[in-house]
C-alpha cells in the first residue's frame, strides 16, 4: 500500500511539472501575432452516445466569444468556421443562459492561418478544446455530418 502511495505521488508531481512547463509566448512573440485574422474551424460538442447511435436529441446554440467579443454561434454536435483577430486570447462558449460558460485557456491565434479547434468531451457533461491538424478535423467533421437530430 505504501508503494502505491509513493508511485501515485510521483506520477502526480510529474504531471504537475508538465503543466508548469507549458510555454507561454513572450511579449515579442505576442506582438508578432497582432494585426491579422485567423480562420478557426470549431467542431465537436458531441457526447459519445451521439457517435454510437448516429443521432443527437437536439442541437443547442452556443455563442463563441474570443477576447471579450462575440465571434458567432455554433450548434452543439456541429461545426463552423469563424474569423478571429489573431493574437493570444482567452475564449469561451456561452449557452443561452442555462449553464455556465465553457472556458478555454489562452490560445495562440496565428495570422493568416486556418486552425482547427476540437471541442471534445471532458466528462461530467463538460468539454475541453484542443488544437488538431487538418486531416483529424476533416475526419471529425465527416463523422458529425452523419449524426442526425431527433428533435
Amino acid at each position: 500500500m505504501f508503494r502505491i502511495a509513493i508511485v501515485f505521488c510521483f506520477l502526480s508531481l510529474i504531471s504537475l511539472a508538465g503543466c508548469a512547463t507549458k510555454s507561454v509566448p513572450t511579449s515579442g512573440e505576442i506582438a508578432k501575432l497582432q494585426g491579422g485574422t485567423t480562420k478557426v474551424v470549431v467542431y465537436g460538442f458531441c457526447v459519445p452516445m451521439d457517435h454510437l447511435i448516429k443521432t443527437t436529441l437536439t442541437r443547442m446554440t452556443l455563442t463563441y466569444v474570443v477576447n471579450g467579443k462575440n465571434i458567432g454561434t455554433i450548434k452543439t454536435c456541429g461545426y463552423k468556421s469563424f474569423s478571429v483577430q489573431s493574437g493570444y486570447w482567452e475564449s469561451h462558449f456561452l449557452q443561452g443562459g442555462l449553464s455556465f460558460p465553457i472556458h478555454l485557456p489562452k490560445m495562440i491565434f496565428r495570422p493568416g492561418q486556418t486552425q482547427y479547434l476540437y471541442m471534445k468531451p471532458a466528462g461530467y457533461g463538460t468539454f475541453e478544446g484542443e488544437w488538431v491538424g487538418k486531416s483529424e478535423a476533416e475526419k471529425g467533421i465527416a463523422n458529425i455530418k452523419q449524426i442526425n437530430q431527433l428533435f
